[in-house]
């Protein structure tokens, strides 16, 4: 199929899986480990519009049940969303950032996309002007730091302290400073138990 030709489909599929959790369902029972490999193969295209939605659609996978998240970490789509977190452009990265925060819910997540080495990644993210990404990589640095043994250590590595309160220095948005703040506190503050 040609990119014009098979938009309509992935828009198709990509409402369904917006609609609600029985349609969710749905699609996640009549897909097959071949479909799984075929939503692999549409991420790698050379399309970037199929690409980026079809990471939309991971995306959403990702944000439902804890089943949903499981059948994307059992078909293997972790590297491959690191591979598009890394390589993309910003609309389709973002895209792969949604997915990544919402299969960081899972421990062993989060340990596999610090092995994968996207904390600078998201380190580097603090500083877009998008108002959705800062906050996704705020949140995927608190998941390292209270999921991970050496989840201080990692960040730390990185410029810890000096990242967040260069982040406070800036007129963050509220949402923003708040889960800075939470972070100082929790982890570097002198009452911190870490």
């Amino acid at each position: 199929l040609s990119c014009p030709d098979f938009l309509p489909s992935m828009y198709n599929l990509i409402n369904i899986e917006s609609i609600c959790e029985e349609q969710i369902k749905l699609l996640d029972n009549t897909l097959n480990k071949q479909q799984y490999e075929e939503e692999k193969q549409l991420i790698i295209q050379k399309y970037s519009t199929i690409r980026k939605e079809a990471t939309y659609l991971i995306s959403n996978i990702a944000a439902g049940p804890l089943e949903h998240r499981n059948k994307l970490v059992e078909h293997n789509f972790l590297p491959l969303l690191v591979h598009i977190f890394k390589n993309t452009p910003f609309h389709t990265k973002k895209e792969a950032c949604f997915a990544i925060i919402n299969l960081s819910y899972i421990p062993q997540c989060i340990s596999l996309f610090v092995q994968y080495d996207i904390l600078p990644d998201m380190i580097e993210l603090l500083k877009s002007k998008d108002n959705d990404v800062p906050k996704l990589s705020l949140i995927f640095i608190q998941r390292v730091l209270h999921n991970l043994p050496n989840g201080k250590q990692i960040f730390d590595s990185y410029g810890g302290i000096q990242i967040l309160e260069d982040l406070q220095d800036f007129d963050a948005e509220p949402d923003l400073y708040n889960i800075t703040s939470d972070i100082i506190d929790d982890f570097y503050s002198s009452n911190s138990s870490s």
